[in-house]
């Protein structure tokens, strides 16, 4: 399970101005979840407090019960933008990106 509790986040390097506050949620295992939202709303933000990239201003994210505290094994991430993939990834040339 992974819980998300009264996560705040903000950045110093933009004036302190806060993505999202006090943020509570819980993902059960075999669960499918989804996250939509307009440009801007802290959607990658809060996937890279999940990945572990960034750490929360406030509040806890556990997974089972341990924090998260940086980047695991037991976490993976697909990146948004092709120029994040690997080039030679490429399937015959097509632009579609495979990650092993």
């Amino acid at each position: 399970m992974i819980k998300f509790e009264h996560v705040t986040k903000s950045f110093a390097s933009s004036g302190g101005q806060t993505v999202f506050n006090d943020v509570s949620f819980e993902l059960r295992e075999g669960e499918l979840f989804c996250l939509l939202g307009p440009s801007g709303c802290g959607k990658s933000t809060l996937l890279n407090l999940l990945a572990g990239f960034e750490d929360p201003t406030a509040g806890t994210i556990t997974k089972r019960g341990q924090p998260i505290a940086g980047p695991g094994s037991d976490r993976g991430v697909l990146f948004q933008t092709f120029e994040a993939l690997f080039e030679w990834g490429q399937v015959l040339g097509r632009g579609v990106s495979v990650i092993v």
